[in-house]
């Protein structure tokens, strides 16, 4: 009985731990996804021939996500 109870408890802990980790790195990832989207964006303007349009959308994509990064205290393995 009480190696099925260490067993739930660490599962349950496991659990707990593991959904953690995903919720610190939740917002990067949101914030990673619209980088790319402003980076498509932009893509398609330069592919239009807008050069400036594009080094626009590059330059706010990089911004958010390294200000985030640079603000955020994430480790490597989270970036």
């Amino acid at each position: 009985m009480k190696i099925i109870n260490f067993v739930i408890t660490f599962l349950f802990v496991l659990s707990f731990l593991s959904s953690f980790a995903k919720a610190q790195t939740e917002r990067l990832d949101n914030l990673a996804a619209c980088a790319g989207v402003i980076i498509g964006n932009g893509a398609v303007d330069f592919y239009l021939g807008d050069e400036q349009s594009f080094d626009i959308a590059a330059n706010i994509a990089y911004s958010a996500y390294l200000s985030e990064v640079f603000s955020g205290g994430y480790q490597q393995k989270d970036l």
